[in-house]
């Protein structure tokens, strides 16, 4: 493989993955943080750490109490 193929690739791969880390982070932006239901927990921890939603990155329920 030549190294401008490689360079093709990451360039062709670079908008599809920030437009998965932006939408993940939209939809974390509008769910909560915790729920009752281990499956759907599991998801949503994904889904944060897709969003990188760490340090000051809040979802819907921390913004909505004032935390």
């Amino acid at each position: 493989m030549e190294v401008q193929s490689i360079f093709d690739m990451i360039a062709e791969w670079i908008p599809k993955i920030s437009t998965v880390i932006a939408g993940c982070a939209l939809i974390s932006t509008i769910l909560p943080s915790k729920t009752p239901h281990k499956i759907l927990q599991k998801i949503l921890d994904i889904i944060n750490v897709i969003a990188l939603n760490i340090g000051k990155a809040t979802n819907h329920d921390k913004i909505a109490d004032g935390k």
